[in-house]
Order: C-alpha cells, then structure tokens, then sequence
C-alpha cells in the first residue's frame, strides 16, 4: 500500500488546513489522501468549507482530482468527499457522475466514470471507532451501490440528438 497525504493533520488525525490546491501544478491528479491497494485506489478529499460553500469551491476540484486519477488507473478509483456537513444536492450530484461518461483533462482527454462517496467527519470517525467497519467494508458497500450506476450505457451523442430533433422541426 502506498499513501499520499497534501493536507495537514492535526495530532488526532483530524484536518487542520485543506490542501493547497492552487501550489499544485494544474494537470496534477493528486487529492488530498491517496492510498493505492494492489486492486484499488482510494482517493479521499477532505473539506473544511461550510455545506453551502462546497458548490463554489469543492465541486469542481474534487470531480478532476476524481476523474484525472481514475483516468490514470487501471484498477477502480473510489472517492470519498469528506467534510463536516454534505447538502442533498451535492449527494446527489456526486452519485450521478457515476453514471456519466466524463474526460479526463489531465494527459489523453479519455473518457472515464467516477465513484464519489461523500460523508461527514462524525460518520467516519464511528466507523473507524467501531470494530466492525473498516475501509474494506465501506469500499464494498460503495462498488455494491454505485456499480449498476457505472455499468449503465452513456449517451454521448445526447446533445448531438437533441440539435438534430430541433433542425429537424424547422
């Protein structure tokens, strides 16, 4: 297992400053914590952004940190979107890109799909204080929830077909 960390933790593991985003070269695929299995990749982006912030300033960097690194992989790549509180509406937008074809900005402009789990920091310090749970355990329940997403067809000629229907009517 190999880990990458760009953030600062404090002496109970917990953030204390999110990574830099902007000192990062443009094209780089890190996040905050990489950890690389032989089998997976585990990406986990850490926020401290309050919930209505995360659409300005977490959206965007999470989903190319996401995409970049899923691109670079030739195992499965989950992320999990850590902060103190998740909005419905970035649950929901971070499940559906998992059903959408999405390019890779970083090296081959390819597409890819991308496994975003987001959680709060009160959820993941229970899981790792109970003895039942362990990142395995999550991983496997992710990929079991989001698979059916990943497998489903991508329309990519959408809004070719939607141009065409609107000269076809005139």
């Amino acid at each position: 297992m190999r880990e990458s960390i760009n953030l600062t933790l404090d002496s109970e593991g917990l953030p204390v400053a999110q990574a830099g985003g902007q000192k990062k070269k443009q094209d780089d695929n890190s996040g905050d914590i990489t950890i690389e299995y032989k089998d997976r990749t585990l990406l986990l982006e850490v926020t401290l952004v309050n919930k209505n912030a995360i659409k300005r300033g977490e959206w965007e960097p999470v989903l190319r940190h996401t995409v970049n690194l899923s691109a670079s992989r030739t195992v499965p790549v989950q992320t999990y979107f850590i902060t103190d509180a998740v909005d419905k509406n970035t649950e929901n937008i971070w499940r559906s890109v998992a059903a959408t074809d999405l390019e890779e900005t970083a090296v081959q402009h390819c597409s890819t799909r991308a496994t975003i789990y987001p959680l709060t920091i009160d959820t993941l310090i229970k899981w790792l204080h109970d003895k039942g749970v362990n990142e395995k355990v999550i991983w496997d329940a992710v990929d079991t929830s989001y698979k059916p997403l990943i497998e489903t067809d991508f329309d990519a000629d959408w809004k070719t077909d939607i141009l065409a229907s609107i000269s076809s009517n005139n």
